[in-house]
């Protein structure tokens, strides 16, 4: 099975930041205005360098300049050089130059009033030293920006001397240390900047005597202490930016810091450990326009007074425990952005958000609503993104959805719509993304979607779709995913495709024909998922030039013939190749290049034959190897264990033959998870360095995930397995899935000791060889196993008393062999059925009618005590199993169908399926 991921809604919270960074220019605008004499300065982040244009060119030429009508201050030039030579000469500072006989206040970063240097701009100029004490001497400096340099050491307190400092950006820098005790001696500072640093340490006190505070910014640094009552007193405060403080201990908001900062417009405390409830109290705030608590762990309901505050635009409550219902009544009508996502919350979406006529963002994302969309969200006029997904939503999608507003992205995966797709979703022609996954709509896809240019991402898979996807869509000059998998979709591929389309997935569908040999117009083309169709004929050789292919999915088609050599060439950037379950034959071409680049190569159940190909040893990044189900003959391919990565092996049902034997390697095998050589012809004894070597089944923390996520594509790898008689394909356990299965050969000899040290199997399978001796005692070590199958060998002895410490042994299979004594007692022992045990003539106790005799018990084998006709039959079955591949124990095989695979299965699944609604 193959899934794209594909980024999810953006979270509000970081979408905000570009309108907050421009926010923060208009700080300065209002500094600037306040102050008409100096010349903007704006940090060069990316998130203002569009309006760094435009505020230049505003200033530059609204704000006249009066440095003409007063001498050149040389000593202010000096001190300017000085700064520099103390700094090492930046580059980006080449203007400031002694040979330079401009005036110093025509230099890019300085701006002058009446002659006199007033502020420095030195943002993002590579600045590694110290900000030098003599900087002070200018004397009417009030304005100082260093943000965006490599500035180390503790905070600069020798600015203290710049008596008229009223604006200081330390920003993006590496001070650290804590944030002195005494920076009230900062006294004039409206703007004070310290975000991306590493100070640590309490939020001093004293920073509540700033009476003049406007703008307060501590976001990302290393603080561990509470915010300080005394930033109530901030009765001008404005800006309050605490973010990304994932030092702080756990704190709750305090309650009386809502009642005082009466002027405050944004306050943003994402991810700052924020716990327990939201104050009512925040209503009192009346001044807020932007509000952010993101990625906190804040519970309780939402206040309703949040949506009474009349000047709130922006509201980021996403990623808490918040719960309960969104408050019905909405009067924040300058709403322009809400995102309540990842929370608990339930209930219905309110009509009242149909009142936000100014509204852009609504992201309601994983959370529990339910009910319907209404009608009224459908005609807000600014509406641009709706992320619903992961919610228990129902009914249709309002009609007039994208009639209205400049719809761009609709992500409403995860729910439980019906009905048809809304006809006008692009109706405005922005329409951008729509990923609608997972829900119960019907019909054919809107022709309207054919003809809309701007689509890139067009989402529709496990719904109930049906006809042809619209021509339009594949030729669409932007259209870069498809995404349709797991619906009735039915019509033929085009020979021609959008050559920005890198990702076509449209798996368990009814589409039928040939692979377009234009296929090799494809040229972005970077995953091609048909798996599950009724495609025919063969691969064209043309597929070769889609030189760009990484993922290649045709599995579960009709298509045969043989393989073109030149697809295996497209292993430098192929990653996964899955034919699996079609009708191709022939040898597997030795053409694996030596930049092999495969992770997964998967072949089962074709008609390949021959010898496994030596070149397939250059592909040194392989995790899954499946050729089950083919014709391959030889003996094992010892050079597998020279691949590092590989985690699955399956080569079940071949005809292979030989000894399992491994080369003399340090570590070979170190990452493998399942291996299954079932149904072939393998002879001798189970090698004991083998299993020796296994060191991922030896430890439960090495387990890795075997899932594959390339460049935004998720690949989930899937291995056919046989249940019953038929092919079981597991995809979703693979991660936590261990298994080894040698059944049906010719292994002989004893179970080696050291099977014990495999402490992460989950299953194990030895069944229908020609084994002897005595189950290992050591098998009581394997704390993890579920499934347990030795039947149908010669083995002899007592049942290891050991084994009853396995509590997660859900299924076990001894019979046909020739164990006897008491079968022990206890733990999960006292569930099995006798199913588990027959065929061994001397065994006694639960769950068999046979009695044990009191001096048997479960540590002494019984030497006698059976009388001839018992003899008899052993010996009989003796005799039959001797030859390891007669008649009758082929007849038993194909008549005794076990149960354990298939319960081994599905109680995983419903094991991963209970940790994700937990986890969820």
């Amino acid at each position: 099975m193959y899934q794209f991921t594909r980024r999810p809604h953006v979270a509000a919270a970081q979408v905000h930041i570009l309108r907050v960074s421009l926010k923060d220019n208009l700080e300065m605008v209002k500094f600037f205005l306040h102050h008409s004499h100096h010349k903007p300065c704006i940090s060069m982040s990316i998130t203002t360098l569009i309006s760094l244009k435009i505020l230049t060119i505003f200033f530059l030429t609204t704000l006249a300049y009066q440095g003409n009508s007063e001498p050149i201050n040389n000593h202010e030039k000096n001190i300017l050089l000085q700064l520099k030579q103390s700094w090492s000469h930046p580059p980006l500072l080449k203007q400031w130059s002694s040979a330079n006989s401009s005036d110093h206040c025509t230099w890019p970063e300085i701006t002058c009033t009446k002659n006199s240097v007033t502020g420095l701009c030195i943002s993002n100029r590579g600045v590694k030293g110290k900000i030098p004490p003599f900087i002070c001497e200018l004397k009417n400096l009030t304005f100082l920006d260093f943000s965006y340099n490599y500035i180390p050491g503790t905070f600069p307190t020798a600015l203290y001397n710049c008596s008229n400092l009223q604006y200081l950006d330390l920003s993006e820098n590496y001070f650290g240390g804590v944030i002195p005790q005494d920076i009230d001696k900062l006294s004039r500072l409206s703007f004070f900047n310290l975000e991306g640093n590493q100070f640590t340490g309490d939020i001093p006190a004293a920073i509540g005597q700033l009476s003049e505070l406007v703008t307060l910014k501590l976001s990302t640094n290393l603080l561990n202490g509470f915010l300080p009552p005394e930033l109530g007193n901030l009765s001008n405060l404005e800006v309050l930016e605490l973010s990304y403080a994932s030092k702080f201990p756990p704190w709750a908001l305090p309650t009386n810091l809502f009642t005082k900062l009466t002027k405050l417009r944004n306050l943003l405390m994402t991810e700052s450990n924020l716990i327990g409830e939201i104050p009512e109290s925040i209503g009192n705030l009346t001044a807020l326009e932007i509000l952010d608590f993101s990625s906190n762990n804040l519970s309780g309901k939402i206040p309703d007074s949040v949506f009474l505050l009349k000047n709130l635009t922006q509201l980021y409550l996403s990623i808490n425990t918040l719960s309960g219902q969104i408050p019905r009544s909405i009067e924040a009508l300058n709403m322009e952005e809400l995102d309540l996502s990842v929370n608990y919350l339930t209930g219905t979406i309110p009509d009242d958000i149909g009142k936000l006529t100014k509204l852009s963002v609504l992201s309601l994302s994983l959370n529990n609503l339910s009910g319907e969309i209404p009608v009224s969200i459908a005609r807000l006029p600014f509406l641009k993104d709706i992320s619903i997904f992961s919610n228990s939503l129902s009914g249709e999608l309002p009609q007039d959805l994208g009639r209205f507003s400049m719809l761009e992205t609709l992500t409403a995966t995860f729910n439980y719509f019906v009905g048809r797709l809304p006809d006008n979703l692009c109706y405005n022609g922005v329409l951008r993304d729509v990923v609608i996954i997972e829900n119960n709509f019907t019909g054919e896809i809107p022709k309207s979607l054919g003809n809309c240019p701007s689509l890139e991402f067009l989402g529709v898979s496990n719904n109930q779709f049906s006809g042809k996807i619209p021509d339009g869509l594949w030729t669409s000059l932007n259209f870069t995913q498809m995404m349709a998998s797991h619906n009735s979709f039915t019509g033929h591929l085009p020979d021609r495709l959008s050559s920005s389309l890198f990702a076509v997935q449209i798996d368990n569908n009814n589409f039928s024909g040939e692979i377009p040999t234009g296929i090799s117009f494809w040229k972005n083309l970077k995953a091609f998922v048909v798996s599950n169709n009724q495609f025919n004929s063969s691969i064209p050789t043309t597929l070769c030039k889609a030189t760009s292919l990484e993922i290649l999915d045709l599995s579960g088609n009709s298509l045969g013939g043989t393989l073109p050599h030149c697809l295996l060439d497209l292993s430098t950037t192929l990653t996964i190749m899955d034919l699996h379950k079609n009708q191709f034959g022939g040898i597997i071409p030795e053409s694996f290049p030596k930049s092999c680049q495969l992770t997964t190569f998967n072949m089962n159940n074709n008609h390949f034959e021959g010898p496994l190909p030596l070149a397939l040893a250059n592909c040194k990044k392989l995790k899954i190897l499946d050729l089950g189900n083919n014709k391959i003959s030889g003996t094992f391919p010892q050079w597998l264990d020279s691949l590092p990565d590989l985690q699955i092996i399956v080569l079940r049902s071949n005809r292979l033959h030989g000894t399992l034997s491994l080369r003399k390697l340090e570590k070979p095998f170190p990452k493998l998870q399942i291996m299954d050589l079932s149904h072939n012809q393998f002879s001798g004894n189970l090698p004991i360095n083998f299993y020796d070597n296994l060191k991922v089944l030896a430890n439960v923390d090495q387990l890795v995930d075997i899932n594959i996520t390339k460049d935004g594509l998720f690949y989930e790898a899937s291995v056919l397995l046989t249940v019953k008689g038929r092919e079981l394909e597991l995809t979703r356990i693979l991660g936590i899935y261990t298994s080894i299965d040698l059944s049906s050969n010719k292994f002989n000899g004893e179970i080696p000791e050291v099977i014990g040290e495999l402490k992460s199997l989950r299953l194990l399978n030895i069944s229908h060889n020609c084994l002897t001796g005595r189950i290992p005692s050591s098998l009581g070590n394997l704390s993890h196993l579920e499934s347990l199958d030795f039947s149908s060998n010669q083995l002899t002895g007592v049942i290891p008393w050991q084994m009853t410490s396995l509590t997660f042994l859900s299924t076990l299979n001894l019979s046909e062999n020739h164990l006897s004594g008491a079968i022990p007692k206890g733990s999960q022992f006292s569930t099995f059925s006798n199913e588990s045990f027959l065929g061994n003539l001397a065994l006694c106790g639960f769950p068999l009618t046979k009695i044990c005799k009191t001096d048997e018990s479960v540590t002494q084998e019984v030497d006698d005590g059976l009388d001839d006709d018992d003899e008899w039959f052993t010996w009989k079955t003796v005799l039959i199993g001797y030859g390891c591949g007669l008649s009758m124990v082929y007849i038993f095989f194909t008549t005794y169908k076990p149960k354990w695979y298939l319960l081994f299965v599905t109680r995983a699944e419903q094991k991963l399926i209970r940790r994700y609604k937990k986890n969820t």
